[in-house]
């Protein structure tokens, strides 16, 4: 998979990557220390994704980057995805209602 498919779910794929590794590894020793760094680790990588997303927002234009923003999750893939699909089912029902008024 390329970073530019990983883009596409997150805005952090690296961070992502590593803050997943670290809780796969912490459930698999089992500890609650092991937990306590990953939940460490994942405020460290949120606080630094934060600091370089204002960067971003001053070096890029700031409307194409909240527009990225907007449809890009910052560290967890797929977060929103519900509301994604409810707003595609409800352009999908408005055009089944213009088409069925079309065809009668």
């Amino acid at each position: 998979m390329s970073i530019q498919a990983l883009n596409r779910l997150v805005r952090h794929p690296i961070y992502f990557g590593l803050i997943f590794a670290a809780f796969v590894t912490a459930i698999e020793k089992g500890t609650s220390f092991a937990l306590f760094g990953a939940a460490i680790l994942t405020f460290a990588f949120y606080t630094k994704a934060r600091r370089e997303e204002r960067f971003l927002r001053v070096e890029l234009s700031e409307g194409a980057y909240d527009a990225y923003a907007r449809k890009t999750a910052m560290l967890v893939p797929f977060k929103g995805l519900g509301q994604n699909i409810r707003k595609s089912l409800k352009r999908t029902a408005k055009f089944s209602t213009r088409k069925m008024k079309f065809l009668s």
